[in-house]
């Protein structure tokens, strides 16, 4: 919710205006969020899976046994 919230205070103050607000503003709508959920998933899975490569490339982790 912070990120919907961030998001209208910036197109309140002009930062980046949206094609529908080209005229009068108005709040962004709540479909956003599943837009920035997308894209925090995406993100996390991007990072975990970069840090997993980095750790096998070092030799694993010690005292695992898999």
């Amino acid at each position: 919710m912070f990120i919907w919230f961030a998001e209208n205070i910036g197109t309140y103050a002009n930062i980046w205006i949206y094609p529908n607000q080209t005229d009068d503003w108005e709040m962004v709508s709540v479909a956003k969020l599943s837009s920035w959920f997308l894209l925090m998933l995406l993100s996390f899975v991007l990072v975990a899976s970069i840090n997993q490569l980095k750790i096998r490339k070092a030799g694993g982790v010690r005292g695992s046994t898999c």
